[in-house]
């Protein structure tokens, strides 16, 4: 777990998303940015969330034995990710 500065609470998990065809090629491979809030309600965060402030001092602390929260929403990101290379693909196709 990374602690950042940001005006809410939040608990934030990354997952990667590999995508990959029939043949075994790797087609898409990204991070997946998760946010779950206060009130529990969970928030897909841009990836360039990290690159808009400087991580100095204290404010940084990764958990060695992090907990695994959003799995259950990283899969449902996963599934959109999912969809819009398949989407991507078939208009090539055409």
């Amino acid at each position: 777990m990374i602690s950042y500065p940001i005006p809410e609470p939040l608990q934030v998990e990354v997952y990667e998303v590999g995508i990959i065809d029939g043949t075994g090629k790797e087609l898409a491979s990204e991070l997946i940015h998760l946010g779950r809030r206060q009130d529990n309600s969970v928030i897909v965060l841009d990836p360039y969330w990290l690159f808009q402030a400087e991580f100095q001092g204290d404010c940084v602390k990764v958990s060695e034995t992090p907990e695994v929260t959003l799995k259950a929403d990283s899969f449902i990101a996963a599934k959109d990710v999912r969809e819009r290379i398949k989407i991507r693909r078939q208009k090539q196709l055409i």
